[in-house]
């Protein structure tokens, strides 16, 4: 499929549920992408690297000659692999930091400032009294329906990997302010627990939020 073609690699290290290390590595040919190896590796470096990718050119018959770019992320470990392993055997390749990773940066660096502090705090409490209560979940919906949401939706739950979805429910926050301050003190009256109690308090607090 990728022999005799000029290809780009596209290479992304990330963590399983049971924090194992995973590789994946596509392959790039103009409209054709395609993932080509999903490796466990026990130790990450310039070195475990380096061999996986030639390995991985090696098994899919791909010359040396015929790659032109690898995209990744920044990682010290990448750079360092890109420059002493491929770049003697592949002296015409390029490296590109993958855009979607430098986003990421920017999203990380911009959440982190100080002033979000009681955001993260107020949006961690909603998701420790959500992701395991179906109930609940159900009761928040119906809570919209009833005070006039013609189509209500249920609040979207911050995942640490995928910083785009605290953005969503950040800005969710913002558009449903009202219902949900009102949502969780009733919830306060008839199902209350520690994390309802500090999310009451950070939305009762004007001042603070």
């Amino acid at each position: 499929m990728y022999s005799g073609k000029k290809v780009s690699l596209i290479v992304d290290e990330t963590t399983d549920s049971r924090a194992r290390s995973v590789i994946n590595i596509l392959f790039n040919f103009r409209e054709l992408t395609k993932l080509v190896v999903v490796d466990y590796l026990e130790f990450v470096n310039n070195s475990t690297m380096g061999q996986l990718i030639v390995r991985t050119l090696v098994d899919w018959n791909i010359s040396f000659s015929d790659v032109r770019l690898i995209v990744s992320d920044s990682a010290s470990y990448i750079k360092k692999f890109f420059l002493e392993v491929l770049r003697p055997i592949m002296p015409q390749i390029m490296h590109q930091a993958c855009l979607a990773h430098i986003m990421n940066l920017i999203s990380d660096a911009w959440i982190s400032i100080e002033h979000f502090n009681v955001i993260h705090k107020l949006l961690a409490e909603i998701k420790k009294t959500l992701v395991f209560s179906k109930s609940r979940r159900a009761r928040y919906v119906k809570f919209l329906y009833l005070n006039g949401v013609s189509s209500p939706s249920n609040i979207p739950l911050f995942n640490a990997t995928r910083l785009n979805s605290w953005y969503k429910i950040a800005f969710y926050l913002e558009e449903h302010l009202q219902f949900i301050r009102d949502f969780y003190v009733q919830e306060q009256k008839d199902n209350t627990f520690p994390a309802i109690e500090k999310i009451v308090a950070i939305l009762i607090d004007q001042q603070e939020y």
